[in-house]
């Protein structure tokens, strides 16, 4: 699943670090980083592992999707230019949107390092773990038994 990163709007590729497998018939150079953070390049051969530090892949893809050139790095606009926002600041009357982010207290230095952090997370896209079924009551008493009635667990003894 593509995970994103919004700076506004404006929503950008996650990082993402996975280990890989090579399964293409030929050899890949990729680049990497030592851990003095020196980047070099690195052949990999296929069948071997390696590491991919880069750009979430899963957004990468629905972002070529988008446009099927490569040329697109982002989806969204700023909120600031967006014909939704612009029309409501005129129906609140203000001016412009400088007025109306200053009226509600928003911060642009605090916004900026809000989506520095987040986009220096790492996304890890893993599996979710498993939890027991809930099991509510529906419905009150069966009449006609005076049992309670459970959604599901069928086979079971009721409550």
């Amino acid at each position: 699943m593509p995970t994103y990163v919004s700076d506004g709007g404006v929503f950008h590729a996650s990082k993402e670090k996975v280990g890989l497998i090579n399964r293409s018939e030929k050899s890949i150079e990729i680049e990497s980083t030592s851990s003095d953070g020196k980047k070099f390049k690195q052949t990999i051969a296929p069948g071997e592992p390696y590491t991919y530090d880069g750009p979430c892949r899963a957004a990468l893809y629905e972002l070529w999707e988008a446009d099927k050139t490569g040329a697109a790095t982002t989806f969204g606009i700023s909120f600031k230019r967006s014909p939704e926002f612009l029309q409501m600041l005129r129906d609140l009357n203000f001016k412009s949107a400088e007025e109306y982010l200053t009226w509600v207290g928003y911060d642009e230095v605090q916004a900026k390092k809000d989506f520095e952090m987040k986009s220096a997370k790492i996304a890890k896209h893993e599996i979710p773990t498993r939890v027991a079924e809930l099991k509510r009551l529906g419905g009150g008493s069966d009449h006609a038994t005076g049992k309670k009635i459970i959604y599901g667990g069928f086979g079971e003894p009721s409550v």
